[in-house]
């Protein structure tokens, strides 16, 4: 049953009443959802394994070996390799200008401050970028089996835009979604959208059709009715980070913010970028 909007938006409706009237057991259903991914790509690999030991435990005690067991042999193990190497899931780290204590103090002052107050963990990395955003961002080295590394991402264009006030705001936003009141099981649901792209993607550039068959068939079911069925759990995370703001800026500081972000970012898009990229068709040396 193909999942269209349609479908996704009256789930969504559904699971609205559902969290608001018994938010514990909507989240017990989401934890269901999330181990039911895992557990069917571990059963896959687990069923993969028995057979290759079945193979080669037949071989050992058979008398002589055959041209049936040696490609049963063969394909088991690619198959299983192909398997591990497209479940191995990177996530490449964002890019930007690392800054140090020592080059921003007040910077760092701040962030430590709110990260005290929301009781959130310390960044690992902060970058300076271009972009006329704010962000946090969690990179598990380890792939699937976790262990984050925590980064903020900075806009400057965002920072020389908005009063220190309303900096403050989108910061404690954006830090609101690592604090205490914002529970590790949610920033966990949040990154698995990203996990199973990737392991599709995966198992798409490995080439072995086979592995990419018995995960496809599957995946395209699972990921868009997990994304659906998590959308709740996501917009309850940024209500719960707008909270986070409001107690440390308070609310007019992030309403403003708010606002001047959005007029802010039509501007530069629809007039600075827009009479930069004009100027490049007829000057011949860049603005």
């Amino acid at each position: 049953m193909a999942f269209n909007q349609d479908r996704f938006d009256r789930l969504i409706q559904k699971l609205e009443v559902f969290a608001n009237k018994q938010p514990h057991l909507y989240k017990l259903h989401v934890a269901f959802l999330a181990t039911l991914g895992y557990a069917y790509i571990f059963l896959v690999l687990a069923v993969t394994l028995a057979l290759l030991v079945g193979i080669i435990f037949g071989i050992l005690n058979a008398q002589s070996i055959s041209n049936l067991s040696l490609t049963g042999l063969l394909f088991f193990l690619t198959l299983a390799f192909v398997l591990v190497r497209s479940l191995w899931v990177s996530f490449p780290p964002p890019t930007g200008l690392p800054l140090q204590p020592k080059d921003v103090p007040n910077l760092y002052s701040l962030i430590n401050e709110i990260s005290s107050k929301l009781q959130a963990p310390q960044f690992h990395h902060i970058l300076l970028t271009n972009s006329f955003n704010a962000g946090v961002v969690q990179i598990p080295p380890l792939g699937l089996l976790g262990w984050q590394q925590n980064y903020l991402i900075v806009g400057l264009p965002l920072m020389l835009a908005l009063p220190p006030e309303q900096f403050r705001a989108v910061l404690a936003h954006e830090l609101g979604h690592l604090s205490a009141n914002h529970s590790r099981f949610s920033a966990w649901i949040y990154r698995q959208r990203e996990t199973w792209y990737r392991i599709v993607k995966g198992l798409r550039q490995s080439g072995h059709n086979i592995s990419l068959l018995i995960f496809s068939l599957f995946l395209i079911w699972y990921i868009p009715f997990f994304n659906a069925y998590s959308f709740v759990l996501a917009r309850m995370n940024e209500y719960e980070a707008d909270r986070c703001a409001v107690d440390i800026a308070g609310e007019q500081n992030i309403a403003k913010a708010l606002i001047n972000v959005e007029i802010k970012a039509r501007f530069l898009e629809n007039y600075f970028w827009s009479s930069i990229y004009k100027q490049i068709q007829t000057e011949i040396e860049p603005p």
